[in-house]
């Protein structure tokens, strides 16, 4: 089961922020990265956070007894609802805004899209 976007954000930014060499390397980028990760709304991203495991929690129960019908149209369903939420897109826009500071060094936060779940089943990329 894929990590919830929160997690997979502050995992991502814990790692960035624990890789000292970068610091020699950049201080300023550095610096700008930090400012720009602390302008992410950590209570949106909470809210997020709980949602993200909870429908997760809730495909892989579906999908675990066999309901995988269910389960896709779950996710086809949250997959929608996410690209029309407005704190979604804050902060993803965000999120890509602070990874531009530094290339490469957030990977890139994989939810399953629309598309994708048109051609795989959810039960599948668990």
């Amino acid at each position: 089961m894929p990590l919830p976007f929160g997690l997979r954000l502050f995992l991502s930014s814990l790692a960035v922020l624990a890789n000292g060499f970068v610091w020699a390397m950049d201080p300023e980028a550095m610096q700008r990265m930090a400012d720009c990760m602390a302008d992410i709304d950590q209570q949106a991203l909470a809210r997020l956070e709980a949602d993200s495991r909870a429908f997760y929690d809730r495909i892989d129960r579906l999908c675990r007894t066999g309901q995988r019908d269910a389960a896709q149209s779950l996710a086809i369903e949250q997959s929608r609802a996410m690209a029309r939420d407005p704190e979604m897109r804050k902060l993803q826009a965000q999120i890509k805004k602070c990874s531009q500071i530094m290339p490469g060094m957030m990977p890139p936060i994989e939810t399953p899209s629309l598309t994708t779940l048109q051609q795989r089943h959810i039960c599948d990329t668990q």
